[in-house]
């Protein structure tokens, strides 16, 4: 009688990855669509950037709607960190060509 299923696997990491994402490809879809890409170094870049994004918010809209499974959440992560990759790279980019 719980209303929550319980999952053995479960860890603090779960959300905190979770929010991340969330806030990583909000991020980008505001440097993409109001700063007009100014931020990216290469533009080329910035499609994938935006397909990664939408992807993920998409995705975060259709987990709203059905019971969350661990299972998909995989389908979450695997964007997200590439997203987060691509993000890393930009701010290194950026901070190395500041400094030299």
């Amino acid at each position: 009688n719980t209303p929550v299923i319980p999952y053995e696997d479960w860890t603090i990491m779960w959300p905190i990855t979770t929010l991340i994402t969330l806030f990583s490809s909000i991020g980008t879809l505001f440097l993409l669509i109001w700063k007009r890409a100014s931020f990216w170094t290469n533009y080329r870049n910035s499609e994938i950037l935006l397909g990664l994004s939408l992807w993920i918010i998409i995705f975060f809209l259709y987990l709203l709607n059905i019971p969350i499974s661990p299972r998909y959440f995989i389908l979450l992560f695997v964007p997200g960190y590439i997203l987060t990759a691509f993000i890393v790279f930009e701010i290194y980019v950026k901070y190395k060509n500041q400094k030299g």
